[in-house]
């Protein structure tokens, strides 16, 4: 017989996260604070630009460190759509089978797990690959 069966939530520590934007169209971009300087803000703010959304105040940018481990969901985040780059989904408390650039529809939300922006930026069919997904993602033709 299995008694007291516990599920941890990992803790972590709020100085290992950094979270900026408004969020007002609930889209959580999610990278790694190693892989993500000024070039890659500026590759991010083009990407959002170029799916119509204000880099300042539809998104939600959550900056963590390389092998945090972090529960989404103590953060009292409201998104209905996730980009991860760079980071495994299992950091995040997600214990799901994925593919990279493969759009996955959960109940109340989608999610796209990728490379880091640095890797996919380094790679032209890469970024192509993405454009290609992040249309398919937001309607964007």
């Amino acid at each position: 017989m299995i008694e007291n069966i516990v599920f941890k939530i990992p803790d972590f520590d709020l100085n290992t996260i950094s979270l900026q934007g408004k969020g007002l169209k609930k889209l959580l971009v999610i990278c790694c604070f190693d892989d993500f300087s000024e070039v890659e803000r500026i590759t991010l703010q083009k990407m959002m630009t170029a799916i119509k959304y204000d880099f300042e105040n539809d998104i939600y940018l959550l900056l963590i460190e390389k092998n945090a481990q972090l529960s989404l969901g103590l953060l009292e985040i409201d998104y209905t759509d996730l980009l991860i780059f760079g980071i495994k989904p299992e950091s995040l408390g997600f214990q799901i089978e994925y593919k990279l650039y493969e759009l996955l529809t959960f109940e109340k939300s989608r999610a796209m797990i990728l490379e880091s922006i640095r890797e996919i930026k380094a790679v032209p069919s890469r970024s192509k690959l993405l454009w290609d997904k992040l249309q398919e993602m937001f309607s964007i033709s």
